[in-house]
């Protein structure tokens, strides 16, 4: 194995000595995060697609999910109420008919059932968004990562014949640093 190529494990090998504990601390912060979350009642939609890693297989990521869908319907639900808890005590104080009052409330009620299952709609939709777009950031890194490879094994050949006493190799290095100089056998 040559000097260049040892040299590459090592510092590869220090790189990941310093990157373990961090990556292992975020991911237990994390799991309290998500775990506190849980108990509190509270959605947190960045951890949908890790619930069950974040949770030790507790929960799946599709019943997570469903616990999201159901607190954000929650929510809406009281924003919608309120203008007919409004209207109808100001049509009880008039004294208006109670049996028109029920049937706009009806009619109400099922509008907002269409309001509730549009805004389900659109919070999966929203969703598939953000995975659709992590996707293409994972292909991105993934197809930089596999470039810088490839110029950090020609570095190394280059690296080695300089060591092995090509010339070529060292005019191939010069050039590549400063392509005003080319040395020649």
């Amino acid at each position: 194995m040559s000097d260049g190529f040892k040299i590459i494990i090592i510092l590869i090998s220090f790189i990941l000595i310093q990157l373990i504990p961090i990556y292992l601390t975020g991911l237990s912060l994390s799991k309290k995060k998500f775990n506190k979350s849980r108990e509190d009642g509270v959605c947190i939609p960045q951890y949908i697609p890790f619930a069950s890693i974040l949770s030790d297989n507790t929960i799946s990521t599709g019943e997570y999910m469903e616990f999201c869908i159901k607190n954000q319907q929650m929510k809406f639900m009281d924003v919608f109420v309120q203008p007919f808890r409004i209207m109808i005590d100001f049509l009880g104080g008039i004294g208006f008919n109670f049996v028109s009052i029920v049937q706009d409330i009806n009619l109400s009620m099922g509008v907002l059932d269409l309001n509730i299952t549009e805004l389900q709609k659109q919070f999966i939709d929203q969703f598939k968004n953000q995975i659709s777009s992590i996707q293409t950031i994972i292909i991105e890194y993934s197809n930089i990562l596999s470039t810088s490879f490839g110029q950090i094994v020609q570095i190394e050949k280059r690296v080695n014949d300089v060591i092995n006493g090509t010339t070529n190799g060292l005019s191939q290095l010069v050039a590549s640093a400063d392509n005003k100089f080319v040395l020649t056998k």
